[in-house]
């Protein structure tokens, strides 16, 4: 009987303590869509959105920011320090390359309190062609309408010598 009890007392008491290495903690990330198509060596911007119920009071968690290709290869790495109490709603960006291919990507967060690693999400964008291309488009849209309009100037200047 005192070994069943025994036994009891451990398994509660295994129970309980790991219970409070249990963590509540709630990270997301979202690019806003006006982000969602960026060109390469473009900022890409982020939201943050950090819930953390169980922390009474003011901590520093470190936040590192990761770009990785679809093969899981960072391309970008770099971490901020932020103070946090249940939680805490931000904005970040990154300096996307110029090498940067036209692909999907992945931007990557994962929260760190002292060294401890707490939780990750992720979101993703995609690099798109320059706009360069974008603004040949227009220039020529510009020439042509110019061209229609030198066209149109030119045979009411005709049809006004032979009128006269």
């Amino acid at each position: 009987m005192s070994k069943i009890l025994g036994l009891s007392l451990l398994i509660i008491g295994f129970l309980l303590t790991n219970s409070f290495l249990v963590s509540s903690l709630g990270l997301s990330v979202y690019v806003p869509e006006k982000y969602n198509e960026i060109s390469a060596g473009e900022r890409v911007y982020f939201e943050i959105d950090l819930k953390y119920p169980e922390n009474p009071k003011r901590k520093d968690v470190e936040l590192i920011y990761e770009i990785k290709n679809l093969k899981e290869e960072t391309l970008i790495k770099a971490q901020a320090l932020r103070a946090v109490e249940t939680q805490a709603s931000f904005i970040d960006f990154l300096i996307t390359p110029k090498s940067m291919r036209e692909d999907l990507y992945v931007i990557e967060i994962s929260i760190f309190e002292y060294g401890k690693y707490l939780g990750r999400s992720s979101s993703t964008f995609h690099v798109i062609k320059e706009e360069e291309q974008s603004f040949e488009k227009y220039f020529y849209i510009l020439f042509a309408g110019i061209v229609f309009i030198a066209i149109v100037v030119v045979i009411d200047l005709f049809r006004k010598r032979r009128d006269n």
